[in-house]
């Protein structure tokens, strides 16, 4: 029973599976450190089932739905390392309940006054949607957050949208809907990104303070120490991707968790 439970989030969250020592069918997450999905820092069950549940995505696969309200949030070091990667991708599947946008994730500063690191989805009109990173050496910048690439791009996001972003020593590549969409030559203030010890990761939202909710469902949000990952995003995951566009936003949710999990009782 725990192993189908574990399989299950495997399927969720992307975890790698090894087997136990000594047990022929138990098995435990393996730990890859250049490789994060940051969707595990969702808790199941969820402590608030009716601002965070489950959802069909791509392929009926499950995905997060986050409404205003879910607080999602975890100790950065839990996930990230101290030294950030020099170079590096993320890869995002989402969708949008409406054109107001959000943030992705954010890691944020102590105060919780300034993002570390960061996707943020805005509107840019009508049919627009500016997709922000945002980089922040907190050395250089201590008090405002810093964009380092900013690209518009049709709005998608009232469907299932695939986007990654690969970041070199000089340059960000948008991947948009599994093609190169376009790319920014930067100049970083810094090419290692050093956390503050107590910066805090947040899921859908960049803390009480810069706020930024998301209303919208996410399938997947991993980062990668190797930034050519972005370039094969859609062919590593959640085949069966169809495009779309339109306003008709919805996160109606669809997924029962007491259909996937079984918990073991003493």
């Amino acid at each position: 029973m725990l192993t189908r439970i574990v399989f299950l989030l495997s399927a969720i969250s992307g975890w790698k599976t090894t087997p136990c020592a000594g047990s022929g069918e138990g098995i435990l997450p393996q730990i890859d450190l250049t490789e994060t999905d940051l969707l595990q820092a969702i808790k199941i069950p969820f402590d608030d089932p009716t601002t965070t549940f489950f959802e069909d995505g791509l392929d009926k696969f499950p995905a997060m739905a986050l409404k205003p309200g879910s607080d999602i949030k975890s100790p950065y070091r839990l996930y990230l390392p101290e030294k950030f990667y020099p170079e590096f991708a993320i890869t995002i599947t989402a969708k949008l309940a409406n054109r107001e946008g959000g943030f992705i994730f954010a890691v944020v500063n102590p105060l919780e006054t300034v993002v570390q690191l960061g996707v943020h989805l805005t509107s840019a009109g009508p049919d627009m949607t500016n997709i922000s990173l945002l980089y922040t050496d907190l050395n250089i910048h201590f008090t405002s957050s810093q964009t380092i690439a900013s690209f518009v791009v049709p709005s998608t996001f009232s469907r299932w949208t695939r986007f990654a972003l690969k970041v070199t020593m000089e340059e960000v590549v948008l991947y948009f809907q599994c093609s190169e969409y376009g790319r920014l030559h930067v100049k970083r203030d810094t090419q290692e990104l050093v956390f503050d010890s107590a910066s805090t990761l947040y899921i859908a939202q960049a803390g009480p303070l810069i706020k930024g909710n998301l209303d919208g469902a996410i399938q997947q949000l991993k980062i990668y120490g190797t930034p050519a990952v972005a370039e094969s995003q859609c062919k590593n995951s959640f085949k069966g991707f169809e495009e779309g566009s339109g306003d008709n936003y919805s996160t109606t949710p669809t997924w029962d968790p007491n259909d996937f999990f079984e918990f073991e009782t003493t």
